[in-house]
């Protein structure tokens, strides 16, 4: 089976993933699955350059610090569901709050509005996606306990 990795054997193998997303990693066989999510929480470190600089626009990216407690998250089909599903609003929340900033820019005449409005509808898109997944989480864990 060209799909499994070397070394594995396929008697202990409990599960196999085929599509590309998991890179065919088992869970037995010495490797990990990592939750990606996680990675976001990098970007809390760009908070300490509103220390650095004095800027306090910076201070704003410490909210992505909570995305380190998914690497401790084992993924199943309901929370991927949940992050495909707040990726995809949020998307539309970047995409029409960029829409609509950019008419507002032409229709006031303010090009200097751009950059303000862009980091508004990135802003909205984070908060759009993260709103979502609390409450994709809150869903989850209450219909867990009953």
């Amino acid at each position: 089976m060209r799909f499994l990795k070397k070394g594995v054997d396929k008697q202990k193998m409990d599960v196999v993933y085929l599509s590309h997303e998991e890179r065919n990693i088992s869970h037995q066989g010495g490797f990990t699955m990592v939750n990606k999510l996680g990675f976001f929480g990098f970007l809390g470190v760009l908070g300490f350059l509103g220390w650095h600089t004095g800027q306090a626009g910076y201070y704003g990216f410490f909210g992505f610090l909570v995305y380190f407690r998914y690497f401790f998250v084992v993924p199943d089909e309901m929370f991927r569901e949940t992050v495909r599903s707040a990726a995809s609003r949020g998307f539309f929340a970047l995409v029409t709050a960029a829409g609509a900033g950019i008419c507002a820019v032409v229709l006031a005449g303010r090009p200097d509005w751009t950059a303000p409005v862009f980091a508004l509808a990135f802003a909205a898109a984070v908060i759009v996606f993260s709103v979502l997944m609390a409450a994709g989480e809150l869903r989850e864990n209450w219909g867990a306990r009953g």
